[in-house]
């Protein structure tokens, strides 16, 4: 459980009471990444406690055959159903044409040729926009136009009934509905049935899976739970980002092959003033550069109203206008396209987006571009929450996956924006160290704490990752998730099994929309005014150096946060003991380090998070014993303290420490004298026998 690279594993290890034979006790001294994560419990133990065998389920039974069985399966095609909701509500603040846009954005640039596609709009009741057809040019055209949008909009709000003629649809000429998708997107409470409860057992049933969209926090709270139950993906669209189209892209990319997808580099959402202008700076990087797309939509409710228009500066100087073939407006759906032909040059880009208008515009800014080599993998952003409903004091963790195909990156600059249901956004950085939420230190897998919940509903993930100059690093050594693939303390022998060496990755961005989660429960109101949340467990915690003489020992460990690992904690509570077993089981029951032990550092003035933390400490215990165990806790300004650290062991022996013996001197000494005389007897021969040749070779 803590080394992937095992080939492979007899038995597994169990606590002391359970355990048949004493060579199966589970080590619980062992410094290992187990005993770390698991707080020091047995494999078994690790095991019992899941919800597979937890409270005696699925007991050891007998079994007739291990012959194994093989059910061969084919991957079908895929199918997806828009579900859109037309109701009243959506005339409200645009949405409707918000709506219109993402919608056609998404059959234009994401649905890929040869994947089916059908449409389902409803209110009170249901209508079939289009039916099932496989994806094409000629497709996408006929498509279009049915795009529902302000003049189809009336009527109450029936998400089952979208569903059930969804279901309909996918099952449409007897086909198997197993494996089609529902892509929901609505912005109202069911206020009519039949409702998501009254056919959630049926899409169940057929083993359909649901994405959903809701737009704004008015949408019922059941869509998440809808997605949740059938292995689908939540997002949520506050109004105030471009979250529509990246929730739309970002449930398009299911199941398809990632060296074709298209991968977003910039998304963006802001209000030009009248006869003014924008600036948006993006990167083309190595790795990226074909079908490169920049998509503008705006909003105008002036049907006159002169379009905006866009410049594109490329890194050789030249630029794209609205005079270039590359250039398309469709003032149908107010969107301006700029399609970049062939390979996209590698370099910063400059779009300028012009507002003529003597009204002010809200515009939405989308850059996608595809792998540069066919087969070869992009650099690639995907995130998401651990879970899709939480309430405090538990906390929801978002990961993001920084990789080149299965290879991670490292050292990259990763922050996520948190949209919530009142108040501004929140911006977090998430971290690859191996410390608070993060499991593994550079494995590609970047991670943080939510903690900042102030009131009931959705909160909206979005992240941009950057490089971080030449820190930033594709690491073909290690697997993403993982780390190391073989263990890199012990020498194959092989000569030509040389370890590949990290590549920069030069300038390069990305943006991955996370999803949604909801907060429910009077707890997410409280949060925005009580401290729910400790400091974050120190699982880092090592010996940097010692010396045994003055009894000093200098130890490492990632600062955690005040909230979990967000914020500065306000003081450490450092620990000592000469048994492992008390300092695990009794920890305040050890003695306390107090200030005047502590040679460097202050236990009252903690580091901000995700910073390293050294101290030295001077051993003032008075024992015989020269081995210690050391462990610490961090406290926060409310008087929540942390869960106790892993433990480390030291010995303060003085023949531990690493040096030369006075005798291995000695000889070093005498070795070198003997060298020196041999080398001076073998100079004198050569010059002797130099002389001799020298005098036979004189003539008289």
């Amino acid at each position: 459980m803590y080394k992937q690279f095992l080939p492979y594993m007899m038995h597994f290890c169990d606590s002391e009471n359970n355990s048949d034979s004493s060579g199966m006790v589970h080590n619980y001294e062992a410094p290992t990444k187990q005993n770390v994560q698991c707080n020091y419990k047995s494999v078994w133990e690790v095991l019992n406690d899941h919800v597979d065998f937890r409270d005696g389920a699925n007991p050891p039974r007998s079994v007739a055959s291990t012959v194994p069985t093989f059910k061969v399966v084919k991957r079908q095609d895929k199918r997806t159903v828009l579900v859109l909701d037309i109701s009243g509500s959506m005339g409200s603040f645009g949405r409707i044409d918000r709506l219109e846009q993402a919608v056609v954005n998404y059959i234009n640039n994401d649905v890929q040729d040869g994947e089916y596609l059908g449409m389902v709009v409803f209110s009170s009741t249901a209508a079939v926009k289009s039916p099932l057809v496989e994806m094409n040019d000629t497709q996408r055209a006929s498509m279009l136009p049915l795009v529902p949008g302000s003049g189809d909009i009336g009527g109450l709000t029936s998400i089952g009934a979208g569903l059930l003629q969804g279901i309909e649809l996918l099952e449409q000429n007897g086909q198997n509905p197993n494996g089609g998708i529902l892509l929901v997107c609505t912005d109202g409470e069911e206020n009519t049935a039949p409702y998501i409860a009254n056919v959630t057992s049926q899409i169940q049933e057929r083993l359909i899976t649901v994405d959903t969209i809701a737009i704004e926090s008015e949408a019922s709270i059941n869509l998440e739970n809808l997605s949740s139950t059938t292995g689908g993906m939540s997002f949520f669209y506050s109004e105030r980002s471009n979250a529509l189209k990246e929730a739309f892209s970002t449930s398009a990319q299911r199941d398809q092959e990632i060296s074709s997808l298209p991968t977003t580099l910039h998304s963006s959402s802001q209000t030009i003033g009248r006869q003014s202008s924008h600036n948006v700076v993006f990167h083309i990087d190595s790795t990226i550069g074909g079908k490169t797309k920049i998509v503008v939509d705006y909003i105008d409710y002036n049907v006159n109203n002169t379009a905006i228009q866009l410049t594109l500066e490329l890194p050789d100087g030249s630029f794209i206008t609205d005079n270039s073939p590359a250039y398309t407006l469709d003032s149908m759906f107010r969107i301006v396209t700029i399609q970049i032909p062939g390979l996209a040059q590698v370099g910063e880009y400059k779009l300028v987006i012009n507002n003529p208008s003597s009204n002010v515009r809200d515009v939405t800014v989308t850059v996608q571009s595809r792998s540069r080599e066919a087969g070869e993998y992009p650099i690639m952003a995907v995130s998401e929450w651990g879970v899709q409903n939480v309430s405090p004091p538990k906390a929801a963790i978002l990961n993001a996956a920084v990789t080149q195909g299965f290879t991670p990156v490292i050292g990259a600059v990763v922050v996520a924006t948190i949209e919530r249901p009142a108040g501004g956004p929140l911006t977090y950085t998430l971290r690859d160290n191996g410390a608070g939420a993060d499991v593994t230190k550079e494995d590609g897998i970047y991670s943080m704490y939510f903690t900042g919940f102030n009131g009931t509903g959705r909160y909206s993930a979005k992240v941009e990752v950057k490089s971080n100059g030449e820190s930033t690093v594709v690491s073909p050594s290690k697997v993403t998730g993982f780390g190391s693939p073989i263990d890199p303390n012990v020498d194959s022998g092989d000569e030509d099994d040389t370890v590949p060496e990290d590549v920069s990755t030069g300038s390069f961005q990305r943006i991955s929309a996370g999803g949604s989660l909801t907060c429910d429960g009077t707890e997410c109101i409280y949060a925005a005014y009580r401290d729910f949340y400790p400091p974050a467990r120190i699982d880092d915690l090592s010996i940097l150096r010692k010396n045994s003489d003055k009894g000093q020992v200098t130890f490492q460990f990632t600062a955690p946060g005040d909230d979990l690992d967000q914020g500065n904690a306000t003081s450490y509570e450092f620990r000592v003991h000469q048994d492992f077993k008390t300092m695990l089981r009794e920890f305040n029951k050890t003695d306390l380090v107090d200030h005047e032990m502590v040679i460097e550092g202050d236990l009252l003035a903690p580091k901000p998070a995700g910073q390293t933390e050294e101290f030295t400490i001077e051993i003032k215990v008075k024992t015989d014993s020269t081995v210690y165990v050391f462990s610490l806790v961090a406290n926060d300004d409310f008087g929540n303290t942390s869960p106790q650290s892993n433990i480390v062991t030291v010995s303060l022996d003085p023949k531990s420490d690493i040096r030369i013996p006075v005798v291995a001197i000695v000889i070093v000494v005498l070795v070198a004298i003997v060298i020196i005389a041999v080398s001076c007897l073998i100079a004198c021969v050569k010059c002797k026998t130099k002389s001799k040749v020298a005098a036979v070779n004189v003539v008289p």
